[in-house]
């Protein structure tokens, strides 16, 4: 458990950005493929975002927020009833630390939960797997391939400047990554290592369903990814979605102390 909380402490005080006065301002997340200018960009919004903007939020004619998008980092911008005018950069462009999850599905609010946690912790890759114990509703209840509410949302109330992508359902025999792979299937035996002490870098993480992996499941991860090492987050049984958040904060926290 000392493992965990120095982990989330060390995230704590490692933000996603600078803590001012700005900070305070609503975030947009505002997808933009061409450069900014000052002055001269704007963005329409749709009738969600001048709903969130004027009905939720409250915002006058004039009044500031900050638009941001993993291209363009992140503007400070005004609010014109049904668009926003970039005014000035307030944080550049930076690529986020390679940080992938590979989850099996759940129920859906949990599954909603699991990504907007997800996001919050770093991860860069949303990886759905189907595995023997997933249920074939979680799989019908998961969230189409793309940039999900759950995922949006939390970018913005995170100061992140990126939102993952959620990324198609594969199979066990089918998880492929470039990068060390850590499945969180073991007990804390003192046989497998600690999460925490392996990671060196960037690098995914998998989590299993309830009642978590097979053993077929493990032997298909190990096809598909040879090196892959199984490892474990410590003594208690975790829920899914706990414990997709607490290999997270390990590897995040390892990744921002090394």
């Amino acid at each position: 458990m000392h493992k965990l909380i120095a982990a989330i402490l060390l995230l704590q005080t490692t933000a996603w950005g600078p803590q001012d006065k700005a900070t305070k301002l609503p975030r947009l997340w505002l997808p933009t493929a061409t450069p900014v200018i000052a002055g001269e960009t704007s963005w329409p919004l749709d009738a969600a975002q001048r709903r969130k903007l004027g009905k939720v939020l409250r915002l006058r004619r004039g009044d500031e927020l900050r638009v941001f998008d993993g291209g363009m980092g992140e503007w400070l911008a005004s609010y014109e009833d049904d668009r926003v005018v970039a005014k000035e950069r307030t944080r550049e462009p930076t690529p986020a630390t390679p940080l992938e999850l590979f989850f099996a599905p759940i129920k859906k609010k949990r599954t909603s939960l699991l990504i907007e946690k997800a996001v919050e912790l770093g991860a860069t890759r949303l990886r759905p797997v189907r595995t023997q114990r997933t249920e074939r509703a979680s799989i019908q209840a998961l969230p189409a391939p793309g940039f999900t509410t759950a995922a949006v949302a939390a970018s913005e109330q995170s100061e992140r400047l990126d939102v993952p992508l959620l990324e198609a359902i594969v199979a066990t025999e089918a998880v492929k990554t470039d990068l060390p792979l850590y499945v969180c299937a073991a007990r804390a035996d003192g046989k497998a290592p600690h999460l925490l002490d392996v990671v060196t870098g960037p690098c995914a993480v998998l989590v299993g369903p309830e009642g978590g992996l097979t053993d077929d499941d493990l032997a298909a991860i190990s096809a598909a990814k040879p090196d892959a090492v199984a490892v474990t987050l410590g003594p208690a049984v975790l829920r899914a979605e706990t414990a997709a958040c607490v290999a997270l904060a390990f590897a995040g926290g390892a990744l921002r102390d090394r």
